[in-house]
C-alpha cells in the first residue's frame, strides 16, 4: 500500500476539518489524533476506497490538534499538526495567498519555500493552479510539506477548468452551486473570506448572475453578523496595470458589490506579477495619501498576486496608472496577518525579500490638510504648478495629487479653466484659486480623490 497524494486539509474551520488523502489500491483508512486535551481519538473511512476523506469534528477552536493518516494499522505518513481557526472576535492568525502557480518550475518550489517559512494557518490561491495536466507535479508535490498542516481554499482560473475540482477540492458549502460554480465562504477568526469563480462571468449581462447574486447575500450576511474584515478572493483582476490592463469585466461586475458592502482586500491572479492599488471606491482613489498604514479607507485595496511560479509578465506602459500604487514583476507570496484590530499584507518573495507592506485598521480617519494651486508640493504657489496641469492635460504627465489642480474647487476630471484661473492669478490679479490657499491647514470637507500624498505637514 503506496500513499499517492496528500494527507492535505480541506474545510478547516473553528470545530471540523476534512484529511483527504490517495493511495495506491482500496483500503479502509483511518485518522488517529489528540487535541490540546491530549485524548487520543479515531476517525474512520466510511468504507474501503482509494480515495480517502476523513472528517474530524469536535475540535477544539483556537487550538492545535495532532493527527496522522492510517492504513487500517499501518501509518501512511508522518504525524502532523494544524491549528483550529480561533473564535470570531478573537486571536491573530496568518493566511498566505499565491495565484498563478502550477508550473512545475524551480520558481514555484522556491516560492513554496518561503511560504513553508511563514508557517500559515490557512493557504488561500487566486487560480491557475495547473498548467501541467498533472495535480500531483503541480499542486501536491510543490505543496507537500504545507497541506498537511494549513487549511488548503484554492479558487479556480482558467487553467483549472479540466481539472476535477470536486473530486480533489471540499470547500466549506452544505451545497455544490447550481450552476456549476466552485464559489464558497467561510469564516476563520476576525475575518470573512468569499472565494469567486470568475469563470462564469463572460459579459456584462452576467451581473444578474446566481453566483452574483449569491454574493450579495454572503456578503449582507456577514455585515449583519458584525465580521472584521471581509476579503474577496479570484482568478482575473478587477485593476492591472500589466498583461490584462484592458480588460475591465470584474472592475464592472465586482467592484460595485465590493464597494456597497464594505469589502475590504481584494486579491486575484491571472496577471503573473504583483499589483496593489490605492484604496478605489467609484473608480477613485480616495485616502491613498495615508500610505501605508491605512485608517478605515474609503474604499477597497486590490491586490494582484500571480507571482506563484509561471512566467512573470511586465507592465504595460501605456496602461491606466491612476489607481496602481506598486506594480513588482517578481515571484513572491502574500502574507496576510489578521486581527480583529489589524489587516497587516505583505508580499514576500524569495528572490527580491520584502516587495510592499501596509496595513489597515480601524478608527476614525485622519483629516486631509492641502494648499489648493500646490500641485508640486513645494510648499508654494508659483508658474512651474498650472505648467505642471497644463502637462496633465495636454501630455498626459501624472501629477501626485489632482485635487490640489482644481482651482475652482469644481471637482475632478480637471479642465482648462483651472489652469487659466492659476495662470490669471499669478500674473493679472485675477480671482484666487478657491480655499483653502496661501494657508497650510486642515479642510475638513476637502476632496482627496486621486492625491498620493498629503500636500502639508500634520
Amino acid at each position: 500500500m503506496e500513499l499517492v497524494r496528500g494527507p492535505y486539509l480541506q474545510s478547516l474551520l473553528s470545530t471540523t476539518v476534512d484529511v483527504v488523502w490517495v493511495t495506491d489500491a482500496h483500503s479502509q483508512g483511518k485518522v488517529e489524533w489528540t487535541g490540546p486535551d491530549g485524548v487520543p481519538r479515531v476517525a474512520h473511512d466510511s468504507a474501503r476506497t482509494t480515495d480517502h476523506r476523513v472528517r474530524l469534528t469536535a475540535l477544539a477552536p483556537d487550538a492545535v490538534h495532532r493527527y496522522r493518516i492510517f492504513d487500517e494499522e499501518t501509518p501512511l505518513a508522518p504525524e502532523a499538526a494544524f491549528r483550529t481557526s480561533p473564535p470570531p472576535r478573537a486571536g491573530e492568525f496568518r493566511a498566505v495567498v499565491i495565484g498563478d502557480s502550477g508550473s512545475g518550475l524551480d520558481e514555484q518550489k522556491a516560492v513554496a519555500q518561503s511560504i513553508q517559512g511563514l508557517k500559515p494557518d490557512i493557504f488561500l490561491h487566486t487560480g491557475d493552479l495547473d498548467y501541467l495536466g498533472n495535480v500531483d507535479s503541480s499542486v501536491f508535490g510543490p505543496y507537500r510539506e504545507i497541506l498537511p498542516s494549513a487549511g488548503f481554499f484554492p479558487s479556480r482560473g482558467n487553467h483549472d477548468l479540466f481539472l476535477p475540482w470536486f473530486a480533489l477540492f471540499f470547500p466549506p458549502m452544505d451545497v455544490r452551486p447550481i450552476d456549476g460554480g466552485a464559489y464558497f465562504s467561510f469564516d476563520w477568526g476576525s475575518a470573512h473570506f468569499v472565494a469567486l469563480d470568475t469563470n462564469l462571468l463572460w459579459t456584462i449581462a452576467d451581473k444578474d448572475s446566481d453566483q452574483l447574486k449569491w454574493l450579495e447575500a454572503d456578503l449582507e450576511k456577514a455585515k449583519d453578523g458584525g465580521t472584521a474584515w471581509t476579503i474577496l478572493y479570484f482568478h482575473e483582476p478587477v485593476f492591472s496595470v500589466g498583461a490584462y490592463a484592458r480588460e475591465r469585466l470584474q472592475r464592472d461586475l465586482i467592484a460595485p458589490i465590493a464597494e456597497r458592502f464594505g469589502v475590504d482586500l481584494v486579491l486575484s491572479g491571472h496577471d503573473h506579477n504583483y499589483q496593489r492599488s490605492h484604496p478605489v471606491r467609484e473608480e477613485i482613489v480616495h485616502d491613498a495619501w495615508q500610505d501605508p498604514a491605512f485608517v478605515s479607507p474609503r474604499g477597497p485595496i486590490y491586490l494582484v498576486t500571480g507571482g506563484g511560479g509561471q512566467l512573470l509578465y511586465s507592465e504595460l506602459a501605456l496602461a491606466d496608472h491612476r489607481f496602481t500604487r506598486v506594480f513588482r514583476e517578481s515571484f513572491h507570496a502574500v502574507e496576510l496577518v489578521i486581527s480583529p484590530a489589524r489587516l497587516l499584507v505583505r508580499a514576500v518573495s524569495p528572490y527580491d525579500g520584502v516587495l510592499d507592506e501596509f496595513t489597515i485598521e480601524r478608527g476614525p480617519r485622519p483629516q486631509f490638510a492641502f494648499i489648493r494651486g500646490d500641485v508640486n508640493q513645494d510648499g508654494a504657489f508659483d508658474i512651474t504648478d498650472p505648467v505642471l496641469v497644463l502637462g496633465h492635460l495636454f501630455l498626459g504627465s501624472p501629477i501626485g495629487c489632482e485635487v490640489l489642480a482644481d482651482a475652482d474647487d469644481s471637482g475632478l476630471p480637471l479642465l482648462l479653466d483651472d489652469a487659466i484661473r492659476f495662470l490669471f492669478h499669478l500674473f493679472l490679479e485675477g480671482e484666487p484659486p478657491a480655499a483653502p490657499f496661501h494657508a497650510c491647514g486642515i479642510d475638513p470637507d476637502a476632496d482627496d480623490a486621486f492625491c498620493a500624498e498629503m500636500a502639508c505637514p500634520r
